[in-house]
């Protein structure tokens, strides 16, 4: 039998497609972040125009936030976050995952695994 939110999520994709309100991710979102690179071709390019030469020297952060989730500081992050909706989708070194509020850095929610991420250390034979 067939997994219920897999129908669940193949009904709501299709109702999008009817509405004609899929995104087309072949090209870059002109508001969203929606996957790593920004688009399916990984391109990292977006068509706000609210950056451009004259003014990117003056950008300062607007937020921050401590997540207390990776293996140091200097591996907190694991990857290029997506936006979608207001929402920062972000996951750590230690696999887990926060939502955060695109605006004020406000966590909205997380959800932190049991498993351990990390590769058990690889011992050479003792011969």
């Amino acid at each position: 039998m067939p997994d219920k939110l897999a129908i669940l999520f193949l009904a709501a994709g299709m109702s999008g497609i009817a509405l004609g309100q899929t995104p087309d991710y072949r090209k870059p979102s002109p508001a969203e972040w929606p996957m790593v690179g920004g688009d399916w071709g990984n391109t990292r390019f977006s068509p706000l125009s609210q950056l451009n030469t004259t003014n990117v020297k003056t950008l300062k952060g607007a937020w921050m936030a401590r997540l207390n989730s990776g293996f140091g500081a200097g591996f907190s992050q694991q990857a290029t976050p997506v936006i979608q909706d207001g929402v920062m989708y972000i996951t750590t070194g230690q696999q887990d995952i926060f939502a955060l509020d695109a605006k004020t850095g406000a966590i909205r929610w997380e959800f932190r695994p049991e498993a351990d991420p990390r590769t058990p250390e690889i011992k050479p034979n003792a011969e």
